[in-house]
Parts: structure tokens; C-alpha cells; sequence
């Protein structure tokens, strides 16, 4: 039902889909990669003019010739150089089959929707938990911060080893609202 609602149709060859097939709690668990992998896949081969195919085989040839001949796994590799690049990767204003203005986030997500109606629910509720959660730490991190400059206010300059600590701490508190730079952490 959710491929449908992007306007594809099952594959038998496809990894994603035959191990989805299989499991329904691997469906539930990767739906999402699943629909992004088959949208993906689509474009590439469908809509990408022969691009992605030629890529592909211009790199299976330059990894033949630098090993010298061709090796099981070749195209597998070569497929996964090319699908890095940034002209591979899939378009987020929109897939070309789908309806004019719609983009690639909102059909995903109403293919998942499809599958699984309570998801949305799930994932807003998920999404609040975590930024509770962000929030809390981030407060956490201000209240410490508030009892370190507290306990040392009447010193001139408190030890050193203080404020190493209290950025230690901090950051673990709070690692989406402080950065250590990796030398000061490796000198902390």
C-alpha cells in the first residue's frame, strides 16, 4: 500500500522490499528507508535519462582497471560510489511522478501514512518527547552553570581545573547547546 501511494509497484529485486515482505516487524521498523530506498531506486533508473547508468559503468571500469580485472561485488561498489554523489542523491523538491507541488518529504510521508495511520500520531508525540528532553538538558546545563559562578564569585580568578570541569559537565549536559572545540577537550 505505501509504494502505491508514491506510485510504484512492487520489485522482486529489490533487497528492501523482499526482506519487508518477510517480516512485518522489519516493515514497521524501516518503512521508512524502505519507501525512501524504492523512490530512490525508481529515480535513479527511471528518470535520471541513463546518467546514473553510465556513472555506474564508467566507475566499474575505472575500479576494473585499477585492480586489473573485474571482481565479484564490482558493480555493488561501483553503485554505491555513484549513489554518493550530490547529482544522485534524490531530488527533495519533488519526484517526477508525482503530482505537481508536492514534495518528496510529503508523499513519503503520506505513503507512511497509508501503511501505518497512527505513525504521524507516534512520530509528533516522539518529536515532543525529544525536544522536552533537549530542553531540559539545556536548563540543567544553565543551572549548573549558575551554582559554579555562584560558588565562585568572591575569588578573583577560581582554579582552573574548575572551569575545565564545568564545561566537561556542561557539555555533557546539554551536547546539542555546547561544543568543545576537540583541542580544549584533549587539553581538559
Amino acid at each position: 500500500r505505501g509504494l502505491a501511494a508514491i506510485g510504484l509497484a512492487p520489485r522482486s529485486d529489490s533487497y528492501w522490499q523482499r526482506r519487508a515482505l518477510g517480516s512485518a516487524s522489519f516493515w514497521r521498523l524501516n518503512l521508512a528507508a524502505t519507501l525512501r530506498s524504492a523512490a530512490w531506486m525508481h529515480w535513479l533508473h527511471e528518470h535520471t535519462h541513463g546518467r546514473y547508468r553510465d556513472a555506474v559503468e564508467a566507475t566499474v571500469k575505472s575500479l576494473a582497471d585499477d585492480a586489473e580485472r573485474h571482481y565479484p561485488g564490482i558493480y555493488a561498489e561501483a553503485s554505491s560510489l555513484v549513489q554518493q554523489r550530490a547529482e544522485f542523491q534524490l531530488p527533495v523538491d519533488g519526484l517526477p511522478w508525482l503530482p505537481p507541488g508536492e514534495t518528496t518529504e510529503m508523499a513519503l510521508l503520506r505513503a507512511e501514512h497509508t501503511v501505518d495511520p497512527q505513525l504521524l500520531q507516534r512520530k509528533r508525540r516522539w518529536e515532543g518527547v525529544l525536544k522536552h528532553r533537549k530542553q531540559a538538558k539545556v536548563e540543567r546545563a544553565q543551572a549548573f552553570n549558575r551554582r559554579v559562578v555562584e560558588r565562585f564569585a568572591g575569588l578573583s580568578a577560581p582554579p582552573s581545573h574548575i572551569w575545565k570541569t564545568s564545561a566537561r559537565v556542561c557539555a555533557y549536559l546539554a551536547r546539542e547547546t555546547i561544543q568543545v572545540p576537540a583541542r580544549e577537550r584533549e587539553e581538559a
